[in-house]
C-alpha cells in the first residue's frame, strides 16, 4: 500500500508540473470521484509547499505544519503526506475545530464548512506567513491565497498574489505559471 501511495503521489507530482490533474474518468461513480479529487488535492497541497518560501521566522524548526480548519473532506489522504520532506522541514498535519489553534499553522486549509467564518478567519489571520487555501466560492476575492476549482473534470488554481505578498510568502514563477489565473499579477507589456 506504501509503494501505491507514493506512486500515487508521484504521479500527482508530476502531473501538477504538467498543469493537467484529471479527476477521474467517466466512468467513475460519485463516491470513487469524490475520493480521487481529493487525493488530487491533497497532493497539489504537498506541492505547493515545495513552491511557496516563508519568512526565515517561519523556516525555524523540523516541521511546516499542515492545518485543516473544520470537516476534513479529504479522508485519509492527507495522512499519508506526514514526515514528507518540504525544503529543509517535513510536513505534519493537525486538524482544528473552530478558529483556535491557528498558531504554528504553515498551511491552513478551510472546509467548506467554515464558509460562514471564511472572511472573519482570514482577518483573523492578518498578515501572518500562513499559505491560505481553500475551495469556497469568492476565497481569494477575501484574501485567500489560492483555491481550488473544478473546470473540465481537473483539479486547478487560482492564485491571490497580493495576499501572498502581504503575508510574506514568496510563490515560485513555476507554480504561478501553472495557475489558472493569478490574481495581483503585475502587468504585461506597456
Amino acid at each position: 500500500m506504501a509503494f501505491l501511495n507514493r506512486a500515487a503521489g508521484a504521479v500527482a507530482g508530476i502531473l501538477l508540473v504538467a498543469g493537467t490533474l484529471p479527476v477521474a474518468g467517466a466512468r467513475a461513480g460519485p463516491d470513487i470521484q469524490g475520493s480521487v479529487e481529493y487525493r488530487v488535492k491533497a497532493a497539489m497541497l504537498y506541492n505547493f509547499t515545495r513552491f511557496v518560501r516563508w519568512p526565515a521566522t517561519m523556516a525555524a524548526g523540523n516541521e511546516l505544519v499542515l492545518c485543516v480548519l473544520g470537516e476534513n473532506p479529504f479522508g485519509d489522504a492527507l495522512e499519508d503526506l506526514v514526515g514528507r520532506p518540504t525544503g529543509n522541514r517535513t510536513l505534519a498535519l493537525r486538524h482544528l475545530a473552530g478558529n483556535g489553534g491557528m498558531e504554528g499553522c504553515g498551511v491552513l486549509f478551510i472546509a467548506a464548512s467554515e464558509q460562514a467564518n471564511v472572511g472573519n478567519l482570514l482577518r483573523q489571520l492578518g498578515h501572518r506567513p500562513v499559505l491560505t487555501v481553500s475551495e469556497l466560492e469568492g476565497f481569494i476575492e477575501q484574501g485567500g491565497i489560492i483555491r481550488f476549482i473544478l473546470e473540465d473534470n481537473k483539479v486547478r488554481f487560482r492564485i491571490n498574489l497580493t495576499a501572498a505578498e502581504q503575508a510574506g510568502l514568496g510563490i515560485s514563477s513555476k507554480l504561478l505559471k501553472l495557475a489558472r489565473d493569478v490574481d495581483g499579477a503585475p502587468r504585461q507589456g506597456p
